[in-house]
């Protein structure tokens, strides 16, 4: 079990990293307030020392940068796939080199920012006889997302290419936006149950640590280590909620003896279904006696 330095050390960083959100939050509500901005104007026609100046001018500066930002984050926010004209310089290169690129953009919750932006290059394999036939030619997307299948679907099918090419964009990033959310959960169950063990309980020795929460399965599953060698993996929901869990208690055959011992699994299933991560956690941590 952690001792009381460890569980002094997590709980402080803990509160280290929620001050330092708090900390982003606040400044980014400050700087978009819409009396930021007058408010540093006329500041600096009033003051006559060269620092403050120079200070009230910096936070001016950093003012209309996050303006700009909140224009670009409500653009991306309600757009979400945003098309654009890119040219091949390689001599060889199909249709002349033009390439259809979209810019896809999700808003992660859990960091509460925009991650980097995906790409997807599309061009006109043969533009003379199908001038309205794209392809995908290259794109920066996660191997979880089934591109071919979405490809298949709206640009092999489709001969009008405005609304084949929208609704490849449109399901690319709503594939985007469950994969978000999985991986969402799971660095909060990683996080929540290293700060469950922190707090000591009356029925601490009833608790086997968790040692590893990953994700699985190209993120469609979390798997689950406990300290004891106990296994598991929970199913996770397109809303990011997990749905139900199988965990692999291992025990050791008595009738085999000692030192040679086979680890013998015994499969125990969790009614999860839509269980949030803070009541999954205490109840994977009881999980060989439930």
């Amino acid at each position: 079990m952690a001792t009381t330095a460890e569980s002094d050390i997590r709980n402080l960083r803990a509160e280290i990293e929620r001050l330092r959100k708090r900390r982003s939050l606040l400044r980014t509500v400050i700087l978009s307030d819409n009396s930021t901005v007058p408010r540093l104007t006329r500041a600096t026609s009033t003051l006559r020392n060269a620092k403050s100046k120079a200070r009230v001018s910096k936070a001016l500066e950093q003012a209309d940068k996050q303006q700009r930002i909140n224009t670009e984050n409500v653009y991306y926010a309600g757009v979400g796939v945003t098309p654009f004209n890119v040219h091949d310089p390689d001599p060889n290169a199909v249709d002349d080199g033009v390439v259809l690129g979209l810019r896809i953009d999700i808003f992660d919750n859990e960091e509460a920012r925009f991650p980097d932006p995906y790409y997807v290059f599309l061009h006109r394999p043969d533009p003379r006889g199908h001038p309205n036939y794209y392809r995908i030619h290259k794109h920066t997307l996660p191997e979880s997302i089934g591109v071919q299948d979405i490809e298949f679907q709206w640009l092999e099918t489709m001969h009008v290419p405005n609304h084949g090419i929208k609704k490849l964009g449109d399901d690319i990033r709503a594939a985007l936006i469950v994969r978000q959310n999985k991986l969402n959960l799971v660095k909060k169950l990683a996080r929540d149950a290293e700060e469950a063990h922190a707090v000591e309980t009356e029925d601490e020795e009833r608790r086997v640590r968790i040692t590893n929460v990953s994700s699985g399965n190209r993120g469609h599953t979390i798997d689950i280590e406990w300290e004891d060698g106990s296994t598991g993996t929970a199913d996770i929901t397109d809303d990011g909620l997990v749905q139900d869990a199988i965990v692999h208690e291992p025990r050791m055959a008595s009738d085999i003896p000692a030192p040679v011992r086979y680890n013998v699994g015994r499969a125990v299933r969790c009614d999860l279904r839509s269980a949030t991560a803070d009541k999954m956690i205490e109840r994977l941590l009881r999980i060989g006696w439930a």
